[in-house]
């Protein structure tokens, strides 16, 4: 595996410069790997967990469930705090703020304390903690492609690191929103990631072996009813994704099967990526830097 001299410090300050990141991120040779490593891993904890997999299908709801995670790491999750992040995100109406805790209430992943005087504490239940660390291995697993040295995050010791790592990363992604590379990719979000089970369709065409330049050209075979079952959505949803990325542009679907990426599309495609990988670099650095200002050695996790 191509290693870069760039050890995982070096992407601390990634955020303060999101495009020249992104670059970086691109150029390296383990960019395509990285990719379609995030991808398969979010596919394969899908299959697993029935509330994960329900998580990762809206993108609003998946921004919603790792803010709870990190309000709870920093003074509470309460539902005026989360509609706030939802209102401040723009991917979910805050009115929705209410449906998503009592869903994860629902999978026992979240337990209701009430509190006198004030709203009531929602706390993450073991198997939550223990679902939702998962997920950061994840992550991180395909962000060591890039950053080798992100190894001790994923060792024994590694939990707590993880659990600074997702508050930190939490951060991030709402300071992201609507500014930067985000907005590049508007179009893209709108019609892949927003839409239920969007996302899940999206993560198959990218494993897809049927071009093994990242971002792919072509994808696929694939039918919509093979992706309809395989993704939980109705066959009418499947097809209204590829109608609308065909209006918009992006995509299209041949009668073959084989899906084709337009060049708006690739170039989208290769942003969502560059940007999802360096905001996981960013905020390991940052946790790592956290880590070690806690006990006086250094400002990184040794490299590996």
């Amino acid at each position: 595996m191509p290693e870069t001299s760039e050890g995982l410090d070096s992407w601390a300050d990634a955020d303060a410069d999101i495009f020249a990141a992104m670059g970086r991120v691109s150029a390296h040779p383990n960019f395509p790997a990285a990719a379609r490593t995030l991808a398969r891993a979010m596919l394969e904890i899908s299959a697993d967990d029935r509330a994960l997999d329900a998580i990762f299908k809206d993108a609003g709801r998946y921004f919603a469930a790792m803010w709870g995670f990190a309000l709870h790491e920093d003074g509470g999750l309460t539902l005026p705090r989360l509609k706030a992040v939802c209102s401040r995100s723009g991917l979910l109406s805050p009115g929705r703020a209410r449906s998503l805790l009592q869903f994860l209430q629902h999978f026992a992943y979240l337990d209701r304390v009430p509190v006198r005087g004030g709203p009531d504490l929602y706390a993450p239940t073991p198997a939550f903690l223990v679902a939702w660390d998962r997920h950061f291995i994840a992550a991180l697993e395909a962000a060591r492609l890039i950053s080798p040295d992100i190894d001790p995050f994923l060792d024994t010791g590694g939990p707590r690191l993880r659990q600074s790592f997702g508050r930190i990363h939490a951060e991030g992604m709402l300071a992201a929103m609507g500014v930067g590379g985000e907005a590049a990719v508007s179009d893209f979000l709108r019609v892949f990631l927003h839409p239920y089970a969007g996302s899940h369709i999206l993560r198959t065409l990218v494993v897809s072996d049927a071009d093994p330049a990242f971002p792919p050209a072509r994808a696929g075979p694939v039918s919509i009813a093979g992706l309809a079952r395989i993704s939980g959505a109705s066959r009418v949803q499947v097809s209204r994704i590829f109608h609308e990325a065909a209006d918009a542009g992006l995509a299209e679907l041949d009668a073959d099967g084989f899906v084709i990426f337009q060049p708006a599309a690739r170039e989208q495609l290769g942003v969502f990526y560059a940007i999802q990988l360096v905001q996981i670099l960013a905020a390991a650095a940052q946790a790592s830097r956290a880590e070690f200002r806690k006990v006086g050695v250094g400002t990184a996790l040794p490299a590996v």
